[in-house]
């Protein structure tokens, strides 16, 4: 190695102004993650005043006369498209790039969002349709983000730099209940899709002109920072792909079921809050959308401050090797599906006590 490169290899860039890519392919995917969230969630508070017999604090009801377990096929109509999502995204990703998998499924999720209302005018199950339909294009967003940080991230700055791409997830949340609130009390519930929509399609723009799948194809890079990551992490291109999945190795693998298992059940908690509370808190106690958005936003606004914290602790103590990666991650899991289960037990004992 001469000089000169092992000076490129320390990516320090003086002489002026400079942003790392692979932190803004961070932030790209922290604003896709948000207008995943707001699409996700935005159903979820605005068919406590579409539904007419959840209409309770409203003086005009609901327009639509679903029952709850209409309600509850809407409302878990994304889910099933999302599941299915998630069984392809990777592999799209690595087959088409991130950047198209990651652009495109938000764009066709955007149109069908700012579909929804006219289809939930025009026949129920044409509403679960689109629903579902968001949740599948949806589905493989998080895998084609994974696979972007595999060309992208360094090995120690992995947690990081993932962390900054799903807190916009957390921060959607953050923001979509209050949002929904605002808009159901000064707009109407058409105006939520229209905007939630409407705001993913635009930021869809900015991803597509600043995003690419890897340093080596990246128009805004240095050839300072280009270097840096091919060092920390190799020429991925260089490495023989394997002639054929291997499922047999992967479904009989206990680290893949392990996974499998933390990523139901903080699935389950994190949806089971999102999803039902809002129903529940109009109908059980009467709470109108703007208490009911207040309320939801102070777990995810907790969880943002633990990722954004969680991660720094986390790669230091990698850094530092104080404890390694493996046992580092069992931690963290552990201590988040403990805590979170706890509360929600809790939290369900309470409401039970006080319910009329």
């Amino acid at each position: 190695m001469t000089d000169k490169t092992a000076n490129v290899l320390t990516e320090s860039h003086k002489g002026g102004f400079y942003i790392r890519q692979r932190y803004v392919i961070a932030v790209l995917g922290f604003f896709g993650l948000f207008n995943v969230a707001c699409m996700r969630h935005n159903l979820n508070l605005a068919i406590v005043v579409m539904v007419n017999n959840t209409a309770h604090n409203h003086t005009e009801a609901g327009t639509f006369h679903w029952n709850s377990k209409d309600q509850g096929l809407l409302l878990g109509s994304y889910f099933y498209g999302y599941a299915a999502g998630n069984l392809i995204g990777g592999w799209m990703a690595s087959k088409y790039g991130f950047r198209n998998v990651y652009g495109i499924t938000i764009f066709l999720s955007a149109i069908f969002t700012v579909a929804t209302p006219l289809a939930a005018h025009t026949n129920f199950y044409l509403a679960v349709v689109c629903r579902a339909l968001v949740g599948l294009f949806h589905g493989g967003v998080f895998p084609a983000m994974n696979y972007a940080f595999s060309n992208w991230a360094p090995p120690f700055e992995v947690s990081i730099l993932s962390s900054i791409a799903a807190s916009g997830i957390t921060v959607g949340l953050l923001v979509i209940f209050p949002l929904v609130g605002m808009i159901l009390e000064f707009l109407n519930w058409e105006a939520v899709f229209y905007i939630t929509g409407g705001v993913a399609i635009f930021g869809d723009i900015f991803f597509f002109i600043f995003a690419s799948d890897s340093p080596s194809n990246n128009k805004w890079i240095s050839e300072r920072e280009k270097l840096y990551i091919k060092k920390c992490i190799g020429n991925k291109e260089a490495y023989s792909k394997p002639k054929s999945t291997p499922w047999k190795s992967i479904f009989t693998s206990k680290c893949v079921w392990g996974l499998f298992a933390c990523h139901s059940a903080d699935a389950f908690v994190q949806n089971l809050v999102a999803v039902i509370l809002p129903t529940y808190l109009s109908e059980v106690f009467y709470f109108d959308v703007t208490q009911s958005g207040l309320v939801m936003v102070l777990p995810f606004l907790m969880q943002g401050v633990v990722i954004v914290i969680g991660s720094q602790i986390t790669d230091f103590l990698r850094r530092k090797r104080l404890i390694t990666t493996t046992r580092i991650r069992k931690i963290n899991s552990s201590i988040s599906l403990l805590i979170s289960g706890l509360c929600l037990v809790i939290t369900g004992s309470r409401l039970y006590v006080y319910s009329p």
